[in-house]
C-alpha cells in the first residue's frame, strides 16, 4: 500500500465539553425569533399542539465539495435533558481542548 499525502495536516483533534453559563449563549441567534413563532403557530393549525420552542444549538462544518480537509463540526447545542433555563450546554470542536474553551468564552462574550 503506498500513502499520497494530500495536504501538510497530520493530527486531527475532537474536544467535547459540558459548560454553564450565566447566559443563554444561544441568545446571539435570537433573530430567528419570527421563524421560531411562525413555526410555532403552523404546528398549532397542523396538529393542533401547542407547545413552546426555542433555540437548540448551531453547527459550524466545512464544505466537503471545497475543502479536502474534513475535520468535524463544531457545534454548541443544549445538554440533553437539562432544562433550558439552566445554561448548560454541550459542545465538539476539531481543536485541542485549550482552543475550544477559547472559543466558548469568545461566544459568551458576544
Amino acid at each position: 500500500m503506498q500513502i499520497l499525502k494530500t495536504h501538510e495536516v497530520d493530527t486531527f483533534y475532537e474536544s467535547a465539553i459540558v459548560f454553564s453559563s450565566e447566559k443563554n449563549v444561544l441568545g446571539v441567534l435570537d433573530g430567528l425569533a419570527s421563524v421560531r413563532q411562525q413555526f410555532e403557530e403552523e404546528l398549532h393549525k397542523n396538529a393542533k399542539h401547542e407547545a413552546r420552542y426555542d433555540t437548540f444549538g448551531f453547527s459550524f462544518a466545512v464544505d466537503p465539495q471545497i475543502s479536502l480537509i474534513k475535520p468535524t463540526m463544531f457545534r454548541v447545542e443544549r445538554k440533553a435533558g437539562v432544562n433550558f433555563g439552566f445554561n448548560t450546554y454541550f459542545s465538539t470542536a476539531p481543536l485541542k481542548t485549550d482552543s475550544h474553551i477559547k472559543i466558548i468564552n469568545a461566544l459568551e462574550a458576544l
